[in-house]
């Protein structure tokens, strides 16, 4: 049976088996300043990005949503107006038949938010492909069933 002894010494294995050349590297990838300049590049791209992904949302979207306005992390909350938590889900589930995989914010919360909202990611998406998918759920948004089983 396993005791915290074999956790600590497991532990132990591996920190210390961690590779000495990738350590250098690492270290040499700081020491040299490529870090900071692959930081202020990186930043630079998410911005982009992000004003990409509200522009577009704003254009498409307009008085339908309500973006909760971050400048923290990699994504952004958009809570949708007159829209349940029900037709939230027909909207996920009828936007996959058109492309683009949207996320509800309910697995964030211990107990249903009040609204109903989603979840955008925009670090893994160019400028291009945010401004398509904005437009892409906007049209789902316009072509979405009426009827909507609760």
């Amino acid at each position: 049976m396993p005791n915290a002894l074999d956790d600590d010494f497991s532990k132990w294995l591996d920190v210390m088996g961690l590779s000495s050349i990738e350590q250098a590297a690492l270290a040499n990838f700081m020491r040299n300043g490529a870090f900071e300049r692959h930081l202020r590049r990186a930043s630079q791209m998410l911005r982009n990005r992000r004003t990409a992904l509200v522009d577009s949302l704003r254009r498409h979207l307009g008085d339908r949503i309500e973006l909760q306005d971050s400048h923290a992390g990699m994504h952004l909350v958009v809570w949708l107006r007159d829209m349940d938590h029900a037709r939230r889900q027909a909207l996920i589930e009828h936007a996959l038949t058109q492309g683009p995989g949207l996320h509800s914010t309910a697995p964030s919360y211990f107990s249903p938010p009040p609204r109903a909202g989603l979840l955008l990611g925009y670090a893994g998406l160019s400028v291009a492909e945010l401004k398509a998918a904005v437009a892409l759920l906007g049209h789902c948004l316009r072509t979405l069933p009426e009827a909507v089983a609760a």
